[in-house]
């Protein structure tokens, strides 16, 4: 690698530079903004800015990077002047690693990002993310067969909370935050910044560390099957509930 460009990348990955998209150069002003909101409690953040390529590299600090499968990388992304992946909705995936499911918290934690999603009347169930030990310890996040619905579902030791959100039409990219926190006893879920649904209390007590072939980004599984169809980008997981205030402020690019 050229001295030029070593200096380039190892700045970007400490979010205090500039990074060449497609030819020109964008400012990371919202993955800096991402990276200097959360710090240490972030345990992943992959903005999926890869031109090609497998790998999904993590700017959590933790180098845990993931490994697409399948996916289109240098799709147009959400506006911050980085690309982002294509999911579509056949056999794609991306899987963090080993590092990753170790340091997730079930108890104290975030799951956030921004998602397109090509049709929502194609009466199929598509998958965003799912973090899973078991079927009794499950983080997931899914459009329905139903036309313009999204659950969004945390078990935990068997107790299941879901939040179905229905009415749902975004042409372009909108925002999802899942929080939770057994110790505050919530399960909330904001899109767009805003908290939606019933806040779900009366959590039940996750056990284990999740599994290789069951967390997954864009996928229900690693042999991929309900398939996300569209895009993913910016998805930072946190051991810890973030505040209202910090999904609403992660909502603005």
């Amino acid at each position: 690698m050229p001295i030029g460009k070593f200096r380039e990348e190892w700045r970007v990955r400490r979010g205090i530079a500039q990074l060449s998209v497609g030819g020109g150069v964008a400012r990371q002003s919202y993955l800096q903004k991402i990276r200097a909101m959360f710090g240490t409690s972030l345990i992943g953040y992959w903005p999926g800015n890869e031109e090609a390529g497998t790998v999904a590299t993590d700017y959590s600090g933790k180098g845990y990077n993931g490994v697409y499968t399948g996916v289109t990388l240098g799709q147009e992304g959400t506006g911050d002047g980085l690309t982002c992946p294509l999911y579509d909705g056949v056999a794609d995936f991306m899987q963090p690693p080993a590092g990753f499911r170790t340091a997730f918290n079930g108890l104290e934690a975030t799951v956030a990002g921004w998602f397109l999603n090509n049709s929502w009347i194609d009466g199929l169930v598509r998958v965003l993310f799912r973090i899973q030990v078991d079927s009794s310890n499950s983080l997931n996040a899914f459009k329905t067969a139903a036309n313009n619905s999204i659950t969004f579902q945390y078990i935990a030791g068997g107790t299941t909370k879901n939040v179905t959100i229905a009415s749902l039409s975004y042409t372009g990219f909108f925002h999802v935050g899942l929080t939770v926190s057994k110790s505050g006893d919530i399960f909330q879920v904001y899109i767009n910044g805003l908290p939606v649904g019933t806040t779900q209390t009366g959590l039940g007590t996750w056990v284990g560390v999740p599994i290789a072939a069951s967390t997954v980004i864009g996928a229900t599984s690693s042999v991929p099957t309900l398939v996300w169809n569209g895009r993913i980008a910016h998805l930072p997981v946190l051991n810890r509930a973030a505040t209202p205030a910090e999904v609403a402020a992660a909502a603005v690019i």
